[in-house]
Order: structure tokens, then C-alpha cells, then sequence
């Protein structure tokens, strides 16, 4: 099977779930879409790509080639399905920052 090459339109960038350190096992069976919004409304992902439309530090960021993180509105991420193969997007106007790096000499 060979893998699809998934490009956002429309002001969408396209990211990945930062998978947890810790995951708790809980007793009780749970759909496998439930989402734990005990930890609030935002989260973090991994920035993979955007649509050519995104604003410029969208663009920006996606020619640093860095392993960019950013803090989005866990509310409005959406699963695109094709095929067998499942993509993360989220529209730009969810993304509420970047984070940093801390300072390291």
C-alpha cells in the first residue's frame, strides 16, 4: 500500500497529535474518539504543512524545517479520512501560539 501525500487548501495546515508521556489506563472502556477535556480547551501538535494561502508565518514556518509545536483550540481539529489513511487539519485562525524553546547557552 502505498502512503498518500496530503496537501491542506484553504487556510488549513495539516499537524499531528504530540502523543502523552504518561498514558493513563483507565477501568472503563471508552469510545476510541473520546477526547479528555479534563486538561481544557488547548492543546499542542506538531506543525507538518500548510496550504500555499496560509499567512506568511505559516509559510515561514513550514521553510525553517524545525520541529515546530503549536498550541491550537483542541475544539476544532478535524480528521480528514481517505482510504485507510486518517490526517489532522486545523483552520489557521485556531492557532493560538507557538511554543518556544527555552534559552540554552
Amino acid at each position: 500500500m502505498n502512503s498518500m501525500l496530503f496537501v491542506p487548501l484553504n487556510k488549513h495546515l495539516l499537524v499531528e497529535e504530540l502523543k502523552a508521556e504518561q498514558e493513563n489506563k483507565s477501568l472503563i472502556a471508552l469510545p476510541e474518539d473520546y477526547v479528555n477535556n479534563t486538561k481544557g480547551r488547548y492543546t499542542t501538535v506538531r506543525f507538518i504543512g500548510c496550504a500555499e494561502d496560509c499567512n506568511r508565518v505559516y509559510e515561514e514556518l513550514f521553510d525553517s524545517k524545525q520541529d515546530v509545536i503549536l498550541a491550537v483550540d483542541q475544539t476544532m481539529l478535524e480528521d480528514v479520512f481517505i482510504g485507510d489513511q486518517k490526517f489532522l487539519i486545523i483552520h489557521q485562525n485556531h492557532i493560538v501560539g507557538v511554543m518556544e524553546k527555552p534559552y540554552e547557552d
